[in-house]
């Protein structure tokens, strides 16, 4: 595509992993597992149908990266309860498979279940986040794409980001809270609007 698009899809690579990152530090901070993960199957649902209608999809055949969110949070939270190892891999790549056909696809739900695997440790985070980015997404799909999808590294852009985190829990607030949950579904529903009322 143009410059100009290439730029705006490679910014737009940032929300997908500074997302997984929310997910996996929210659980460790979370009072309320059930309904951290309650939330999440609440804002899948309402965030499913603006999703297929913008982007041209069939209503059953993929969904939002707020149901990948869901499956790397069940996936976490499992593993946390579970310590055979077998059993938390069998888990991860069933919650892998489930979420083949939502946006950002197991690769979402591979960055949650390592940034909580490695949540003590930001070096081995970094190092699994880029890794997993790399050979699952950015790599395959700017070779596939003959090396002209140069947007696909901008998931590179939520490095500096994780740096900056203190590891501490930020201020608490009903604002801060849904925020998060709100701007996802209400974006593609304004860019729905945008799209098949004014540009058509």
């Amino acid at each position: 595509g143009s410059a100009g698009g290439q730029l705006v899809h490679f910014i737009g690579r940032l929300t997908a992993p500074l997302m997984c990152w929310f997910i996996a530090h929210g659980y460790t901070h979370t009072s309320d597992v059930r309904r951290y993960i309650q939330r999440l199957i609440i804002f899948a649902v309402i965030s499913h149908f603006p999703y297929v209608i913008y982007f041209g999809f069939r209503w059953y055949a993929n969904t939002s990266v707020i149901f990948t969110l869901l499956l790397g949070l069940i996936a976490i939270h499992f593993c946390s309860k579970y310590r055979n190892k077998t059993l938390q891999l069998l888990f991860i790549l069933f919650c892998c498979i489930l979420a083949y056909n939502s946006d950002w696809s197991y690769i979402a739900v591979l960055w949650i279940v390592f940034f909580y695997r490695f949540r003590s440790n930001l070096k081995a985070q970094l190092i699994a986040f880029i890794s997993i980015g790399l050979a699952f997404y950015a790599l395959p799909q700017f070779i596939l794409s003959e090396f002209s999808d140069v947007y696909v590294f901008g998931f590179l852009l939520a490095v500096p980001f994780i740096l900056l985190y203190s590891g501490r829990r930020g201020k608490k607030s009903a604002l801060t809270k849904w925020s998060f949950y709100i701007f996802y579904p209400l974006h593609l529903i304004i860019l729905s609007v945008l799209k098949y009322i004014v540009f058509e």
